[in-house]
C-alpha cells in the first residue's frame, strides 16, 4: 500500500511538474484550484456514503446478505443523486449568470476561472471515487488504491500529454484543460466499471437491481453514519484546500496561486508517509480500545512507526531546506521565489507528521469528538488568520500561517493523546 501511494504521488508530481513548464506562473494556480476544487466537490456530492461503505458492505458481503446490499445500494443511489443534483442545481445557476454576462458584453464566458468550468465534471469524478471504496470494502484494496492513485495520474499524465504532443493542443486554453479532464475522469470511470463487474460481480449487479426498502432502522443508521462521516470529510478536505483557496482569493499577486500550489505539491510527499503508515496501527488501536491488555502491543507498532516516520521525514525536510530552491526551480522559471514559503510549510509539515499517531489514536479510541474540535479549531484558524496574513504577505503569509497550524495541530493532539490515553506514549521511537 505504502508503494502504490508513493507511486502515486510520483505520477502526480510528474504531471504537475509537465503542466506547470507549460503554464509557467500566471495560469498553474488556475489548474491546481481547479482540480481542488473539483476534488472537493467530488468528495462532497457522495454525502458521506463512500467512508459508509467501508462500515456495513464488508458484514453484509461476509454473511452473504445479498438482498441487505441491494437494499444498502438502493439507499446509496437515493443519497448521490440528490449529492449529484445539488451540485449541477448551482452550476446551472452559474452557467445561467455567465452566459447572461456574456451576451450583454460584460464578461466573456472563456474569460472565467477554469474552477467554475470544471464545477459539472465533480459528479463523473464522483463515481470513480465511489467505487474505489466499494472495492477497498470488498477485500480488494489494493486494487482500489492503484485505481484510486496510480491509474488517476497515470491517465491524466497521457491525456496531458497526448494533448499536447499528439493533437498539439495548448493547455493554456481553458476548454482544452477541461477536455482533457472530461476525458480522463470518463475513461477512468469505465475502467473501474469493468473492474468492479470483473472482480465483484454480485455487489456490481446489486448496484443496478431495484431491491425492497431497506427498514426505516436501517435507513436511520445508515444516514447518521453517513452524516458523521460527511461532516469530518468537510473537516479534512477543507483543512486540504482551503489554503490554496485563500491565496488565489485574498493575494494581490497574481503568481502567488501557482508559487504556493507548487509548495504545497513538494511538501505532500511529508504528509503522505505518516497517513501511509498509520494504516498499519488503525486496527490496533480499535483493539486496545476494547481490551488494555492489548496496549503493548499498540505501543510496539507505535514505535517503529514513529521510527520510520522520523527517519523518512528527517532525510525530507534536510532536502527541503537545503535543495529547496533547485526542487522549486522544476517546476519552471520564476518557482524559487517560493524558497521560503516551502521552507516554512516544510517544518510545520515535519511537526505535524511525527505527532500523526496522535491523531489518529484519538480518533480510534474513543476520543473522536476531541480530534474533531481539534481539527475544527485549526480550521478557523487557517481561516481567519489566512485571509489577513495572505492580504498582507501574500503567499509567505499563507505558508506562515499553514506551517504554524500544522505543528499546532499536531503538538495538541499529542498533548490531548497523553492525557486521555496516558498509557500510551504516541511519540515513542523506543
Amino acid at each position: 500500500m505504502a508503494v502504490i501511494s508513493i507511486a502515486g504521488y510520483g505520477l502526480a508530481l510528474l504531471t504537475n511538474l509537465l503542466l506547470s513548464n507549460m503554464l509557467g506562473t500566471e495560469l498553474f494556480g488556475d489548474y491546481q484550484v481547479a482540480f481542488a476544487l473539483l476534488s472537493l466537490l467530488a468528495s462532497l456530492s457522495l454525502s458521506g456514503t463512500d467512508m459508509v461503505a467501508s462500515r456495513y458492505l464488508p458484514t453484509m458481503r461476509k454473511t452473504v446478505n445479498l438482498e441487505g446490499i441491494r437494499a444498502y445500494c438502493a439507499w446509496n443511489r437515493s443519497r448521490i443523486r440528490f449529492g449529484f443534483s445539488i451540485i449541477l442545481a448551482v452550476y446551472a445557476v452559474f452557467l445561467a449568470i455567465a452566459l447572461a454576462t456574456h451576451l450583454a458584453d460584460y464578461k466573456r464566458f472563456e474569460e472565467y476561472h477554469l474552477a467554475f468550468h470544471s464545477i459539472w465534471i465533480a459528479p463523473i469524478a464522483a463515481l470513480s471515487l465511489l467505487t474505489d471504496r466499494y472495492l477497498v470494502a470488498s477485500g480488494y484494496p489494493r486494487t482500489g488504491s492503484i485505481l484510486g492513485s496510480l491509474a488517476l495520474h497515470l491517465v491524466l499524465l497521457f491525456c496531458v500529454a497526448a494533448a499536447v504532443y499528439g493533437l498539439r493542443l495548448s493547455v493554456s486554453s481553458s476548454s482544452v484543460m477541461i477536455g482533457i479532464l472530461v476525458v480522463s475522469f470518463v475513461f477512468l470511470g469505465l475502467l473501474h466499471a469493468v473492474i468492479f463487474r470483473t472482480v465483484e460481480p454480485e455487489i456490481y449487479g446489486a448496484w443496478w437491481t431495484p431491491a425492497r426498502g431497506a427498514s426505516s432502522e436501517h435507513h436511520r443508521a445508515w444516514s447518521r453514519t453517513s452524516n458523521r462521516m460527511l461532516i469530518m470529510r468537510v473537516n479534512s478536505l477543507m483543512l486540504w484546500h482551503l489554503d490554496l483557496f485563500i491565496v488565489e482569493i485574498a493575494s494581490p499577486n497574481e503568481a502567488a496561486t501557482s508559487l504556493y500550489a507548487a509548495v504545497l505539491l513538494v511538501v505532500r510527499i511529508m504528509q503522505l508517509i505518516p497517513t501511509t503508515i498509520s494504516f498499519m496501527i488503525r486496527p490496533l488501536c480499535g483493539a486496545a480500545a476494547d481490551d488494555r491488555s492489548q496496549c503493548p502491543k499498540l505501543q510496539k507498532a507505535i514505535n517503529e512507526s514513529n521510527a520510520v516516520v522520523l527517519g523518512i521525514c528527517s532525510l525530507l525536510l534536510a532536502g527541503m531546506l537545503i535543495g529547496g530552491h533547485f526542487i522549486l526551480n522544476a517546476f519552471g522559471p520564476g518557482f524559487s521565489e517560493a524558497t521560503t514559503a516551502l521552507a516554512m510549510v516544510a517544518v510545520g509539515a515535519f511537526i505535524e507528521a511525527l505527532t500523526r499517531q496522535s491523531l489518529v489514536i484519538l480518533q480510534t479510541m474513543g476520543h473522536e469528538q476531541v480530534a474533531t474540535r481539534i481539527s475544527t479549531v485549526s480550521l478557523v484558524i487557517v481561516l481567519g488568520g489566512g485571509f489577513i496574513a495572505t492580504y498582507l504577505f501574500s503567499y509567505n503569509g499563507m505558508a506562515a500561517v499553514t506551517g504554524l497550524v500544522l505543528a499546532g495541530k499536531g503538538l495538541i493532539s499529542y498533548a490531548f493523546a497523553r492525557r486521555r490515553l496516558p498509557e500510551i506514549r504516541p511519540l515513542s521511537v523506543i
